[in-house]
């Protein structure tokens, strides 16, 4: 015989394995928006990009165009496949703002391999986070909670830092 508390039960656990599946959908997208990021960054690597260092201004004003274009974009497509391949395309393009960077740091003796590493646990990370995700039947809604006092941890460790310059902050 089901009752009042079964039910319950039963549409609070349907409503975490939903949670869960969006969840895991948007961690899958972010490990898999890393490929477009990396092939931005090595096209900008390897094209020398440097298109934006010759006005700084006009550089600024035309970044800020195509990347809300993008997002405008993204938005008004998000149920659907073009909204996607946006994000996909915007993720390509910061990976060639990347480029510049990217470039400074390969001209480090160990560059490559900060690169590597860099991008390799950023993905791994979210395919990671994607399993969890997937396969824990929890109500994830109060990690928030715990996330948001880490940051403000960071945060005043990042203050207490650059005023008292304890080396132990300083990671």
């Amino acid at each position: 015989m089901n009752t009042n508390i079964d039910i319950a039960r039963q549409n609070a656990s349907g409503f975490a394995l939903e949670q869960n599946r969006v969840l895991r959908n948007t961690y899958m997208l972010l490990g898999l928006s890393m490929i477009p990021t990396v092939l931005g960054a090595l096209a900008g690597i390897q094209m020398g990009f440097s298109f934006f260092a010759g006005s700084p201004m006009i550089s600024f004003v035309l970044f800020l165009g195509i990347a809300w274009g993008f997002m405008w974009g993204i938005e008004k497509n998000k149920n659907s496949g073009l909204g996607v391949a946006l994000l996909l395309g915007f993720t390509f393009f910061m990976g060639l703002m990347l480029s510049r960077i990217l470039q400074v740091a390969l001209g480090f003796s160990n560059g490559g391999s900060l690169i590597a590493m860099a991008a390799g646990g950023t993905g791994a990370i979210f395919f990671a986070l994607a399993g969890v995700a997937s396969t824990t039947k929890r109500d994830l809604s109060g990690l928030g909670k715990l996330l948001f006092a880490g940051l403000i941890l960071v945060l005043v460790a990042a203050l207490a830092n650059a005023f008292f310059q304890i080396p132990a902050l300083a990671l």
